[in-house]
């Protein structure tokens, strides 16, 4: 992806340099400037609980249920964070790439730093499965419907759009 924030005047303490929007706590907490969060930078896996627990992260430093890490602890994960992507060959232009295993690392890292829940595990199990159909029948994997049974359950059957 491209990032570009036009809107965003200079002195947002925010750059944005081959792909990398910098520096941000967790992918997405500004750390010049905590009240401005960026949400939805990640890229690769499942989009809508990445959402759910950057705001359910943000919301939780902005109420003040959680007090915001010092600037210096920020640095320094992002730094650590940053350096560990680079030994894994991901450049400036994957600064924010997760794929299938740091998704789950990352989604439980938000709900660490902020003390809230975590995501139920039969997500990462649905998408697992969807990814599986995906990679088997690239015109068919949108052809299944999913109902979550439990925490760690889930069904998957057959939908033809009526159903």
């Amino acid at each position: 992806f491209d990032y570009s924030f036009p809107f965003l005047s200079v002195d947002s303490g925010l750059s944005v340099d081959d792909k990398k929007v910098y520096p941000l706590f967790k992918h997405c907490l500004n750390i010049n400037k905590p009240s401005l969060a960026i949400l939805g930078l990640p890229f690769v896996r499942i989009a809508m609980p990445l959402f759910d627990l950057q705001v359910r992260f943000c919301l939780e430093f902005w109420s003040h249920r959680q007090q915001v890490p010092s600037k210096e602890e920020m640095i320094a994960d992002t730094n650590k964070d940053l350096e560990n992507r680079h030994k894994m060959g991901f450049g400036n232009h994957k600064t924010h790439f997760l794929g299938p295993i740091k998704t789950s690392e990352y989604f439980e890292e938000l709900a660490l730093a902020a003390c809230i829940e975590p995501l139920k595990p039969v997500f990462g199990l649905m998408f697992d499965d969807s990814l599986s159909k995906f990679i088997e029948n690239y015109l068919t994997f949108r052809h299944y419907k999913y109902r979550i049974l439990s925490d760690t359950e889930f069904e998957c059957v057959p939908w033809n759009g009526n159903n």
